[in-house]
This record gives structure tokens, sequence and C-alpha cells, in this order.
């Protein structure tokens, strides 16, 4: 079966969801915005065929097979119930939705009609989250014991930043744990393969008080100098987390949109229980917003040895990682995007994904389905691995369902 995708909400994230399905050749036939000029605009300055002024269109439209949701968080369980029950596989950006009670509506839903229904998690396509697992896997670090680290942005830095996920009626009373934590303990849980089960949280607002322009803003555009608002914010700028994992693991992380010089400071570490010495691996994965020459991540494993990844001037975000030293490691040649299953109550799908040798692990996760599940997923949820540059694609489960 040739799918034929159609996108909700053609911003930042949008886009870049709009471009990695050109990419793999998957025909993308229109999309759909808050307002029938603004989607018109939007399509013909990105060549799309068609703009959906409304969602009762896009859902009646037996052309299209699979949408992905873009659109801001208020709106997911509106639209995701809406398409998964028009018949169509529903690819959600994060959150799933504003509450627990919607979450487990759609998980419902899906598990009703049959239909897939997917948030993305990118940030486990990253050559060396896969490299992090295989170890762990293995056994190379014995039996995880803690794990630890951080998630630290600056795009919120100044009370003149300004996003819609400022205000909690429009992204949830959770920002940054909601918008980028969940981004650190989906691959906590996907690196040791233990699932959270506890988690206590200090949050803090930072700035009580923002302004907002009286305009659109697009997401991480820098602040503007026309009119504005002052608004009251309540919703997190930063968060210290302990966490409880399945088998005695126990964590902590940090989360900050406030971090000065931080565009994308990713890092995790596993301390492990293997014989003789202490044994650790980390992670740190980092991204610059300009075209220069961007550090590199590396892994520590047991030998506390560093492997190097190519580092070179380049007017992408995100330095491509592929390596022949990880890629010897994971038994292959080149590194390719691993496979993608979703739950294993939704019917079975034409052209399902490979896995890549050795590698038994989930890419995105299904509204109902968590753990390794082996189902598989339609090929219009693009995969996604650090090769893409550009933009990246936020990736996460809700709060309720991590």
């Amino acid at each position: 079966m040739k799918h034929s995708v159609a996108i909700i909400g053609l911003g930042f994230v949008g886009r870049a969801h709009l471009e990695s399905l050109r990419r793999l050749g998957i025909p993308v036939k229109g999309g759909m915005l808050s307002t029938a000029e603004r989607g018109s605009s939007a399509a013909k300055s990105l060549g799309l065929e068609k703009s959906y002024a409304s969602l009762a269109e896009l859902a009646a439209d037996k052309e299209i097979t699979c949408v992905h949701i873009c659109s801001p968080n208020h709106v997911h369980f509106e639209q995701a119930s809406a398409l998964l029950r028009a018949g169509k596989h529903v690819l959600c950006e994060k959150p799933l939705a504003m509450d627990s009670r919607e979450s487990q509506t759609l998980k419902g839903i899906e598990k009703e009609t049959g239909f897939v229904g997917g948030v993305a998690h990118n940030l486990r396509y990253y050559p060396l989250c896969q490299e992090a697992r295989a170890l762990v896997k293995s056994g190379a670090i014995g039996k995880p014991l803690l794990v630890h680290g951080k998630f630290h942005q600056d795009w919120l830095l100044f009370p003149s930043d300004w996003n819609w996920r400022l205000e909690s009626k429009l992204g949830g009373d959770l920002r940054a744990v909601s918008d980028i934590g969940t981004h650190w303990m989906d691959l906590a849980m996907f690196v040791t393969g233990s699932r959270i089960t506890e988690i206590c949280a200090d949050l803090a607002t930072i700035h009580h008080t923002r302004r907002k322009p009286r305009g659109h803003v697009e997401s991480f555009a820098k602040a503007g100098t026309g009119a504005y608002d002052e608004v009251p914010i309540s919703t997190d700028d930063y968060a210290s987390v302990l966490v409880h994992f399945e088998n005695d693991l126990r964590g902590f992380y940090s989360v900050s949109q406030v971090s000065a010089g931080r565009k994308c400071s990713l890092g995790f570490e596993v301390n492990g229980s293997a014989a003789k010495k202490p044994t650790s691996l980390s992670s740190k994965i980092r991204r610059c917003s300009a075209p220069q020459r961007v550090a590199t991540p590396r892994i520590l494993a047991d030998t506390r040895k560093a492997i190097p990844t190519p580092s070179s001037n380049s007017s992408r975000i995100f330095t491509p990682i592929s390596t022949p030293a990880i890629s010897k490691r994971l038994g292959r040649s080149q590194l390719s995007p691993p496979v993608m299953t979703s739950s294993s109550s939704a019917k079975p799908l034409p052209k399902a994904l490979k896995s890549a040798p050795g590698l038994k692990f989930r890419g995105i996760s299904n509204f109902a389905h968590d753990a390794v599940s082996k189902a598989p997923i339609p090929d219009c949820f693009s995969r996604r691995h650090s090769a893409r540059g550009g933009k990246l694609i936020n990736a996460q489960k809700t709060l309720e369902n991590s």
C-alpha cells in the first residue's frame, strides 16, 4: 500500500516533518494550519498540492492514509481522535494530550479502530544512543545501578522571549519537563531497558512575567521589538527531578530552558556494576544553531576511552554522526535508522520496516504500548536519526505516559 500524508501545523516542527518525509520518498499531499489563509499561503510556499480549511475536510479525504500532527498541544486530542476514527494512521508530536485522561482515551480509540497511533521519539535514533543501549544490553557495564543527566536550553532565557508553549491553556501545566524533560526520560528508559515507575520534581518558574508580542511568533525566533503585553507565567522554566525505575534503578536529571549558552545540551550517564572495577557509560549530545564547528559527542565505556566523531565546518544545525568505529562495534558497515514498531494491537501493515541487525527496540512510542514491541508501523511515519541535518523534531511522550 502506498501512503499519502498530510501534515497539521507547518511551522518549525511541521516543516522538519515535511523535509524528512520527502527525503524518504513518501508523498505529502497537503497541510493544514489554524486558519485557511495561513494554510493556503504555507502550502503554496512549501510546494504542497492541497491546503485543508478544516479538520473535517482533512478527515474526509480518502487519499490521505496518515496524518502527522504538529500543532499546539491543546488540539492534539481532538485532532488525533477524529483522524483515527476517520481511518487514518496518526503520528502526533509531543505531548500526546493535555492530561492522562485524554491520553487514556486515545489509547482506547487506537485499540478500537486498529489504526496506528504514535508519538515520535527521535533522540533514540542518534547512533550514540543506539550504541549506548547496545552496550548496556550486552552486559558491558554490568547491571545498571544509576542513571543521571540533563537537558538544557536557552531559547527562553530572557523575559522578552516568547512562544505559545508558555501559556498553560495552549501547552499544558508543565512546560520544560513536558517539552524536553520527557525526551530525557524516554532516552533513559530506552538505554537502560527499565521503565520509570515514580518521579518527584522541584519545579521553578524563573520569569514570572513575560512580554507577549502582539502578533504571530515562530518557535525559536529571536525576540521582537514591537508592541507587547505583560503576561503572568506559571509554567516551569527549570526542574530537578528524582526518578525511580524498574529493577531497583535510581536516577535524577535537571531540565532547563533558561541556561545561557546551551542551545540544546543533552547528556546522560549510566553507572554499572561490572566486576573488579567501576564502569560507566556516558554520552553528551550538543547542537549549535549557527554555522560553526560543532562540539562532538562521545561515548565512554568501561575502558574510559573516548570514541570520537568527526567535526567539520557546516551550515547544518547538527553535525551528522556516523563513524566507522561505532559502525564496526555495531557489526554494520553503515549506520541506518533502526526498526520502528508499534502496538501489537494494531493491524499488520505492508512494507514493515526491517530491524537493524542485533538491535530490537522501538523507534517511536505508541499510544497504547510501551517497552519493546515488535508490531510493524506504516512507513509513512518518518524515520529519524542523527545524520538528518537542519531542524530538530521534538519527540516525546506526555508525562502521564512516561
